[in-house]
């Protein structure tokens, strides 16, 4: 499945334009078989306003960085979400 289409059903299934999201670029060690430029990466998370980090399991370059981008994004959520049914339950 396409990103775009996979971001949409996200945000369908949800009902929620607040998902934290992140594009990563996988298999950057592969770089003769890129299918999709860092710009346009890079074009589509500022579309996005989301992170854009590239990555390699096999290498495991920045595989840590996607979990320093990305774990504050979801604990800042699930702090909010909590807070806002703490709130709605008093």
């Amino acid at each position: 499945m396409n990103m775009i289409l996979f971001r949409e059903q996200i945000l369908r299934v949800k009902n929620d334009e607040n998902i934290p999201f992140l594009l990563v670029g996988n298999k950057v060690d592969l770089e003769e078989k890129r299918q999709v430029t860092i710009e346009e990466a890079q074009s589509r998370a500022q579309l996005w306003s989301v992170p854009y980090v590239e990555t390699s399991a096999k290498t495991r370059a920045n595989v840590d960085k996607v979990n320093l981008v990305f774990s504050p994004k979801v604990a800042e959520r699930s702090h909010n979400s909590f807070a806002r049914n703490f709130v709605a339950l008093c």
